[in-house]
């Protein structure tokens, strides 16, 4: 069985599950380079974007996503609002890069809060690998 990134076992260090301070600051240097090419809503957009286009059951997640057109998904209100409060979540956690053991308890009070939409560790990891090979793309 594979781990998450949040998952640890006794002998794990909250710095060891959530990585090295090297790569942490490396994501938060990678995120203000999109802030300053304004390509950091793009990203978020095109990879959810990317999500609802290529894994259906995945599109329930989201208001939406239910009735997905090409088309019109850019245009929609509430797909804006999402990939923005997305953006400013991910804002908020590279804010705590200096401090690993807040930005656990900030992730997980996020992960907390998204138990009750019925979003569980495997959307989460898959949309962690989509967002970074969506990031490549730009």
């Amino acid at each position: 069985m594979k781990k998450s990134i949040l998952q640890k076992n006794e002998n794990d260090t909250e710095e060891k599950v959530i990585g090295s301070f090297n790569d942490l600051q490396q994501a938060r240097c990678h995120w203000i380079q999109l802030a300053k090419l304004d390509l950091q809503l793009k990203v978020i957009q095109s990879t959810i974007a990317h999500v609802i286009e290529n894994f259906k059951p995945m599109r329930l997640l989201w208001s939406f996503g239910k009735n997905y057109e090409k088309e019109k998904l850019y245009n929609d209100q509430r797909f804006h609002d999402y990939c923005t409060c997305f953006q400013t979540a991910l804002k908020m956690i590279m804010e705590f890069v200096d401090e690993p053991r807040d930005m656990c308890k900030f992730i997980r009070n996020i992960g907390a809060r998204h138990f009750f939409y019925n979003v569980y560790e495997p959307y989460t990891e898959e949309m962690l690998k989509l967002l970074i090979r969506s990031d490549y793309q730009h």
